[in-house]
């Protein structure tokens, strides 16, 4: 099952935290850490969709984000 799904994607270690700054990632100490973030990048590398979660339970609807994968493709 792992080789069926895995995919091989660069690992990029940002020790000085400068990508997270760029991407206005937010640190909360009090929900233990990185809140996450979802972003959609076109083919050219342009980010065209972001959402910085409010917790960890916090996702976008799945509508939303299949719509946004949609404008891709026109």
């Amino acid at each position: 099952m792992h080789q069926k799904y895995s995919r091989i994607f660069p690992i990029f270690y940002d020790e000085n935290k400068k990508i997270v700054r760029n991407l206005n990632q937010e640190i909360k100490i009090l929900k233990m850490g990185r809140m996450s973030g979802l972003l959609i990048i076109d083919k050219h590398g342009i980010i065209t969709y972001t959402y910085y979660s409010d917790n960890m339970h916090d996702i976008p609807e799945n509508r939303i984000l299949l719509n946004e994968l949609r404008k891709l493709n026109k």
